[in-house]
């Protein structure tokens, strides 16, 4: 039995815009885990004595690798035991590696703990979709999705001013205060406001056959898994510039108190994106705001290497570079994920936390190995861009039969 949306009902007890606060709060823990922590790398590489300087990268790619693999999970976790019965442990534990995380005694504990926050996390978009799904359906859905988006879209600019204003009164544990704090104080909100809004003849027992079977469906499906690649594949450089931006910034451009508005003004893109893609996609269509947003990427990246290679790429080059890049990574993102979703309406659950997992363990892998590479100079980030969105578009080529750019392929030819 699939899980089906109900029109919202008048007995529920949020309003429309406490609800569209809590499922924005709930979208925005996962960025505020990640991004708060960037003003905070250096000196958490400083008090561990870390030898490589790229190992604070792990502080990031941990969180987000713990993620993606618990995404796996939740879907089937989510339509057996219920929206609410899922949610609040994540939160419960979420909050509690964090305070961990404050004490934990050398790096690599660290690292673990980052990681256990991370597969906490990875309930947090699956049970908000859910949980959207549950009550609203068609542009209702839509319009609660679009609204809760945009405000989760501001987190990416903010998180790194939040952990820079904390800095400057408090050590770097106490951004993972901040973070259980607001674990807590989200997981006492849901308790008491949030109903179960999974219907009880909706529920589906988890059996591993069936699972597999919806696996086996979605990797097998040439057109769905060629755009569930493509997504982790183009946002891998994001995950890169994540995890190395402090460096980047810090050491490469010595821009000191200023990051946190670089990267502000950089990842504003994605917020853009978000809102162009919403005006134009039903214009141009999903598959041609991807297939041109890759090659835009492509051409961009070029153009900083050739920069770069001839000693031009100073401090305004590279970031009106790489905003344009990963502005032009929320349109590919987006839209290859609604493209590899449309096969599988009667396993929308499931096939949500495979497309989950896939994406954000290639694109997390990937960021690590960008990260990772990183030589005090931007050139292996903008080397990533362009590698990772030619194979992403040599992807799409394979899984449209080389019709490219097209609104919409026959489904005999897709």
């Amino acid at each position: 039995m699939s899980v089906t949306a109900t029109p919202a009902k008048k007995d529920f007890p949020l309003g429309f815009t406490e609800f569209v606060a809590m499922i924005a709060a709930l979208m925005s823990l996962t960025a505020l885990a990640i991004d708060a922590m960037l003003p905070a790398l250096g000196m958490i590489a400083d008090d561990y004595a870390l030898t490589d300087p790229n190992d604070r990268q792990w502080v990031v790619l941990a969180f987000i690798a713990g993620f993606g693999i618990g995404s796996l999970f939740y879907g089937p976790l989510c339509d057996r035991f219920g929206r609410k019965k899922v949610l609040l442990p994540a939160l419960a534990f979420y909050a509690f590696f964090a305070v961990l995380a404050a004490f934990a005694p050398d790096f690599n504990i660290l690292v673990a703990l980052r990681f256990c926050a991370g597969l906490a996390a990875g309930a947090l978009r699956i049970v908000v979709t859910s949980v959207v799904r549950d009550r609203f359906v068609g542009d209702e859905m839509a319009r609660i999705m679009s609204l809760a988006f945009i405000i989760f879209t501001l987190v990416p600019m903010l998180a790194p001013t939040l952990g820079a204003g904390i800095l400057l009164v408090a050590s770097w544990p106490w951004i993972f205060a901040a973070l259980a704090m607001l674990g807590i104080m989200l997981l006492i909100w849901t308790s008491l406001r949030l109903p179960e809004t999974l219907d009880p003849q909706n529920i589906i027992p988890i059996r591993r056959d069936t699972i597999w079977t919806t696996w086996k469906t979605i990797m097998f499906h040439r057109k769905a898994s060629g755009y569930m690649l493509a997504s982790g594949l183009s946002m891998g450089p994001l995950f890169g510039f994540v995890a190395s931006a402090q460096q980047i910034f810090d050491t490469g451009f010595g821009v000191g108190n200023y990051f946190p508005l670089i990267f502000a003004i950089i990842t504003a893109n994605l917020a853009l994106s978000a809102f162009l893609n919403a005006r134009f996609v039903m214009r141009f269509g999903a598959r041609r705001m991807a297939h041109s947003a890759i090659l835009a990427v492509i051409i961009l990246a070029a153009l900083g290497l050739a920069i770069g290679f001839a000693g031009g790429m100073t401090l305004v080059p590279f970031v009106i570079v790489t905003a344009l890049s990963l502005g032009m990574t929320g349109f590919i993102n987006s839209n290859c994920s609604s493209i590899a979703m449309q096969p599988f309406g009667g396993m929308a659950g499931a096939a949500s936390s495979f497309q989950a997992f896939s994406t954000t363990i290639i694109s997390a892998s990937l960021g690590a190995v960008i990260g990772q590479s990183f030589d005090g100079t931007g050139i292996p980030l903008t080397t990533g861009f362009l590698l990772c969105n030619m194979a992403a578009l040599a992807v799409l080529f394979w899984a449209e039969k080389g019709r490219l750019f097209q609104r919409k392929v026959p489904e005999a030819a897709a």
